[in-house]
């Protein structure tokens, strides 16, 4: 009887810990395809997004071929207008799970937290995620749409 409910209070813990996985759409991967978008916090869709406050996005991504490393690059999309959110202060191997190299066929993760920075246009934006191989092309790109608003 005991197990029975350590298991119970295992299963409740973990299930309420999970995070739904965010629409997205690809936007030009070249050498990898995502398998889920997840942002941390969000309780909606599209996930709603507060200035100021601290933001964390997990991709997890398997690549069609080898790639040894690069970088990262965010920036918020609306209609025309093109915002670049802070850069990563790590290089993309210290942002993977497991990390570099890359590996055809290989499931990675990609985690980096962010905080939303003022003045982003606030109708409808989306916020584009790109990973750079080491000369700086593009092999992995999604978007995904959320909702900004101020601190």
């Amino acid at each position: 009887m005991h197990l029975l409910n350590i298991m119970t209070w295992e299963l409740v813990l973990c299930t309420s810990s999970v995070t739904d996985a965010t629409n997205y759409k690809d936007c030009g991967s070249a050498n990898a395809f995502a398998l889920s978008v997840e942002i941390t916090p969000c309780n909606s869709d599209p996930c709603v997004l507060v200035t100021g406050e601290p933001v964390t996005v997990d991709i997890m991504f398997t690549a069609t071929e080898d790639i040894r490393g690069g970088s990262a690059s965010m920036q918020v999309v609306n209609g025309n207008v093109i915002r670049w959110l802070p850069p990563p202060n790590k290089t993309l191997c210290e942002c993977l799970n497991p990390s570099c190299p890359i590996e055809e066929g290989g499931t990675h993760v990609y985690r980096h937290t962010l905080e939303i920075i003022d003045n982003i246009p606030s109708h409808e934006p989306e916020i584009r995620l790109e990973l750079l191989n080491e000369q700086k092309s593009v092999f992995f790109c999604i978007q995904f749409p959320v909702q900004i608003n101020a601190f």
